[in-house]
């Protein structure tokens, strides 16, 4: 239900000349007030999973470039030779 169709529905109520609400339409009014009243928490939650989503993308992002940089990096591919291995002077 959008808020203009329940705007609509209590300004009828509201003009109503009876003194008493019939009980269908109070019916149908709780049933659409029980639905919206997670509304508020729908979208926190939807821009928490937005954020979320996107600090994840930009730390899978940052990783995978950084691996790649790494793996296209020839001075780590092999290690430095080392004299004390090669029975040299210390």
């Amino acid at each position: 239900m959008t808020q203009d169709k329940l705007s609509l529905l209590l300004q009828q109520v509201a003009s109503n000349t009876l003194a008493e609400v019939p009980s269908a339409l109070e019916d149908s009014i709780m049933d659409r007030v029980r639905t919206d009243t997670g509304r508020a928490k729908r979208w926190w939650m939807l821009t928490g999973l937005i954020v979320m989503l996107a600090l994840l993308a930009g730390v899978t992002i940052a990783a995978f470039i950084g691996w790649s940089k790494a793996a296209q990096d020839p001075i780590h591919a092999k290690p430095p030779a080392m004299s004390i291995f090669k029975g040299g002077p210390l």
